[in-house]
């Protein structure tokens, strides 16, 4: 690391929730022999002002507040409190991991951490903009907090003059009993706010150990060597189809701009799906089939070789 790079400090240990994709939480539970999951364990803000003054005074000016979730209303109280024995706590900029519903909750305190501190970005995991979805991951948040969040970062950074990012961890195929409906709430939202082309056709992965990977083992998915599941299809056909034509589309054309995936939302909505896909896959296999077959092959080792037949 070099002064340029953002300096990790841990601020604490373990973690509130219990989303079914995250090992977290059995991690905690392993290292707490088995039994009662331990509770979440918060620095005390005099000692992560140490640590920070520690670097501080080797050069570094950018913190990043390390672990699961760190917008803890106790602890920016104590860390609020001392800013007049460390100063300097308002010249550093920060990385700040958290959850959206205690930003929002806290709008208060959020304010005064906005009116105090240079906060570059908030990193929070929003998941899905589909209350159900959210449910069904058991995240303690809805899509009314997420875009909640969104329109108090605006205010706030307009009102104290900051440039603070939320940098949301979004996943457009969220689960694979998504309805249709919950799909296109995603596009849409993802659309708005947070597009980017690698993220379209980001879906949920079971890891080792998390709940969603036992239920896609009691499923009857398999283990690929590194034992994560990746290889699963979607309840809602429409779903399922959805995400194979987009593999075939990202593959013809990776960098795909934003206009062009608004034109797919646009006919998906409208149930033609199939026939803006044809046209799209026509205009850039002109100009990309040359390269795109190895990438379609890439894409679609997620599927079974049945799956391959009905698209390729």
């Amino acid at each position: 690391l070099t002064p340029n790079d953002y300096m990790e400090i841990e601020v604490a240990r373990g973690c509130p929730g219990n989303c079914i994709f995250c090992g977290q939480r059995r991690f905690y539970e392993i290292s707490a022999g088995n039994g009662p999951f331990p509770p979440v364990r918060y620095k005390s803000a005099q000692r992560v002002c140490r640590e920070v003054a520690y670097w501080y005074e080797r050069g570094y000016r950018k913190f990043l507040f390390g672990m699961d979730n760190v917008i803890n209303k106790s602890f920016w109280e104590g860390l609020l409190r001392q800013v007049k024995s460390y100063p300097f706590l308002q010249e550093i900029s920060l990385y700040l991991i958290g959850r959206a519903w205690e930003l929002v909750h806290y709008e208060e305190l959020t304010d005064r951490m906005y009116a105090t501190f240079q906060i570059d970005a908030i990193e929070v995991g929003f998941e899905s903009n589909s209350t159900a979805m959210l449910s069904l991951l058991r995240k303690k948040a809805s899509a009314e907090i997420n875009q909640q969040l969104l329109r108090l970062n605006e205010t706030l950074a307009s009102k104290y003059e900051r440039n603070t990012r939320i940098v949301a961890d979004f996943i457009v195929f969220t689960h694979p009993d998504m309805s249709w409906q919950d799909l296109i709430t995603n596009m849409e939202f993802f659309y708005q706010y947070n597009y980017h082309p690698e993220g379209i056709l980001k879906k949920l992965i079971g890891y080792p150990g998390t709940m969603f990977w036992q239920m896609l083992k009691d499923r009857g998915y398999k283990e690929q060597e590194n034992f994560v599941i990746d290889e699963y299809q979607f309840t809602d056909p429409k779903v399922d189809e959805a995400y194979r034509l987009l593999c075939h589309l990202v593959a013809l054309n990776p960098k795909m701009r934003r206009e062009e995936y608004g034109t797919i939302l646009a006919a998906m909505k409208e149930g033609n799906l199939h026939d803006i896909f044809v046209k799209l896959r026509d205009q850039w296999s002109v100009d990309n089939m040359g390269t795109a077959i190895d990438r379609i092959h890439r894409i679609l080792q997620q599927h079974s070789s049945q799956s391959h037949q009905r698209f390729c």
